[in-house]
C-alpha cells in the first residue's frame, strides 16, 4: 500500500464545515428523478396530477391531448415558485447537525401559450418553454487543524484538508403542440421538444498531514468533466372526456440525439510513508486529460396514466407515470491510459444508467363557487439510480414526497393561483465513483463516500393566466 494512514473522522468533521456554509435551495435532485418539477399554477398545486385532467394550457406538458377539449381556454399561462430548503446531515459516527438556509431561490417554471384558428376547425397549436432540470451547487472551504479525534495516526504538527465541489447541471425544453379533438369526448394530441442540456461538474479534495517527524503525507483527487447536448423527443397525448369521469393517458420517447460535445479530467496524486524502507516516500499518480471528444444522453421510454372523478363541487385527480430502466452507457467515452507513476492502467470517462421507476400523484379540488377553489395533493418522486451502480455521473439519491395546498380565484377573465408546499426525502452523496480506485490506495477519506443529508424544502407558489 502507498498510504496506510486514515484520516476519516476528521475527512467527515472537515466536509461538513465546507458544507454549512454554502448549502442552498439550489441543491436539488439530478436527473434520477422525473416528478421534481411541476409546471403551471393549478397543476403545481396539484402535484403534477393532471394526466388525466381538461384543466388549462399547462397540458402542453402534461397531456396534449386534452388542449382540444378544453371549452374556455386561456391563451397564457406563467407561475412562479420560490424555494427554501431546511437540511439534516447524518453521520455513522457524530450527532445529527442541523444546517438552515435562509436564502430564497426561484424554482423552474413554464412560460406556455396556445393558439386556435377558424380555418383549422377542432385544432389547437401551443407553445411552451420550461427548465427540465435545474441543478447548482458550490461547496468549497479550507480546515486546517492539529487535532484529530479517534485517529489511528500518531501525534502529529498540523493537518490541512481542502474540498470544493462545482456542480451545474441545466437542461431547458421548447416544444411546439398540437391537438385534434376527434369527437365530443375526445382529443388527441404530440409535442415535439426541442431539448438542450449542459452539464459541468468539478471535484477537488485534498489532504496534507504533517507528523512530528517532519515527515508529510498527501493526497490530492481532482475530477472534472464538462459537455453539452442537443435532441429531440416527442409527447404523445390521449383524452377521453366522459360526464363525470376524465381518463387520459401519454407516451414519451427517448431522446434522439441530434449533437453532443464534452471533455473529461482525472487527476490523483499521493505521497505516503516509506513502506519499503528504502530512504524514499512511496508515490503515485495518474493524470488525464481528454477534450473535444463526443458525449451521449439517453433517456427513458415514459408511459403515463391518469383519471379526473368530478362531483358536484370536488374533483378527485389520480396519476401515475412509470419510467423505463436506460442501460448503462458512457457519456464521455472513458479512453484508457497508464499512471505515470505506480504504472497500473485506468479509464478517465463518464459513465450512466438508471433503473424503471413509478411515480404516482393524488389531488384534490374544492370549488365553493365559481370565483374560489381550493386544491392540494401529495405525490411521490424516486430516485431512478441504480444502488450500488459503478457509474459516475449522477452521485445523489433522492427519493421525495411533495405536498401541496392552495387555492385559485378568478378575477374577470384571468384567473390567479397562490400557494405552499412541502417536501421531504434522503439523499444520499457518494463520492467513492468519482475517484480513482486501484489495489495501490488506501482513501484516507472513505467515510465520505456515503453521507446522507435529509431535508424539508418549504415552496411558495405564485401563478396567472389570462
Amino acid at each position: 500500500m502507498i498510504s496506510n494512514y486514515r484520516i476519516t473522522c476528521l475527512g467527515l468533521i472537515s466536509f461538513i464545515l465546507f458544507l454549512i456554509p454554502f448549502l442552498n435551495s439550489e441543491c436539488q435532485a439530478q436527473d434520477a428523478n422525473y416528478w421534481t418539477n411541476q409546471y403551471g399554477s393549478r397543476s403545481t398545486i396539484l402535484g403534477g396530477a393532471v394526466i388525466g385532467s381538461v384543466l388549462d394550457i399547462s397540458g402542453t406538458y402534461y397531456n396534449t391531448g386534452g388542449l382540444s377539449l378544453i371549452e374556455d381556454p386561456d391563451v397564457f399561462l406563467a407561475a412562479k415558485v420560490i424555494e427554501w430548503p431546511h437540511y439534516t446531515l447524518e453521520s455513522s459516527f457524530m450527532e445529527d447537525i442541523q444546517i438552515n438556509s435562509s436564502r430564497f431561490s426561484p424554482a423552474p417554471s413554464i412560460v406556455a401559450a396556445m393558439f386556435s384558428f377558424d380555418w383549422l376547425e377542432n385544432h389547437r397549436v401551443g407553445i411552451s418553454l420550461f427548465t427540465r432540470y435545474d441543478v447548482k451547487m458550490d461547496l468549497g472551504s479550507t480546515l486546517v487543524t492539529s487535532q484529530i479525534p479517534e485517529s489511528e495516526i500518531p501525534v502529529i504538527k498540523s493537518f490541512t484538508s481542502d474540498f470544493r465541489l462545482i456542480t451545474n447541471l441545466s437542461e431547458y425544453w421548447s416544444g411546439l403542440s398540437w391537438s385534434y379533438k376527434v369527437g365530443p369526448k375526445m382529443g388527441v394530441g404530440i409535442t415535439q421538444y426541442l431539448t438542450i442540456r449542459f452539464h459541468l461538474t468539478r471535484l477537488g479534495i485534498s489532504d496534507h498531514l504533517i507528523k512530528t517527524n517532519d515527515q508529510i503525507l498527501s493526497t490530492t483527487d481532482g475530477r472534472e468533466y464538462e459537455y453539452t447536448n442537443y435532441g429531440l423527443l416527442w409527447k404523445l397525448g390521449f383524452m377521453f372526456n366522459f360526464l363525470g369521469l376524465t381518463i387520459g393517458l401519454t407516451a414519451t420517447t427517448p431522446t434522439v440525439q441530434l449533437y453532443g460535445n464534452g471533455e473529461s479530467m482525472i487527476k490523483t496524486i499521493v505521497i505516503g510513508e516509506d513502506k519499503d524502507d528504502d530512504g524514499n516516500q512511496d508515490t503515485w499518480a495518474a493524470v488525464h486529460v481528454q477534450k473535444d471528444v463526443d458525449s451521449n444522453s439517453h433517456t427513458p421510454f415514459a408511459i403515463g396514466l391518469g383519471t379526473t372523478f368530478k362531483m358536484k363541487n370536488t374533483n378527485i385527480y389520480i396519476s401515475m407515470e412509470w419510467f423505463s430502466a436506460v442501460k448503462r452507457f458512457d457519456v464521455i467515452a472513458p479512453v484508457e491510459f497508464e499512471s505515470q507513476i505506480g504504472g497500473d492502467i485506468l479509464y478517465n470517462g463518464v459513465t450512466h444508467e438508471l433503473q424503471d421507476v413509478l411515480n404516482i400523484g393524488i389531488g384534490l379540488q374544492h370549488t365553493f363557487n365559481e370565483h374560489i377553489s381550493v386544491n392540494t395533493s401529495f405525490t411521490t418522486d424516486f430516485s431512478a439510480r441504480v444502488p450500488g451502480t459503478e457509474t459516475n455521473l449522477s452521485i445523489a439519491s433522492w427519493d421525495i414526497y411533495h405536498f401541496f395546498i392552495g387555492t385559485a380565484f378568478n378575477i374577470s377573465k384571468s384567473e390567479f393561483t397562490l400557494g405552499i408546499g412541502y417536501a421531504f426525502g434522503n439523499n444520499r452523496y457518494d463520492f467513492s465513483k468519482w475517484r480513482i480506485s486501484t489495489n495501490k490506495i488506501d482513501s484516507m477519506n472513505s467515510d465520505l463516500n456515503d453521507i446522507n443529508f435529509k431535508y424539508h424544502n418549504y415552496k411558495i407558489l405564485v401563478g396567472f393566466s389570462i
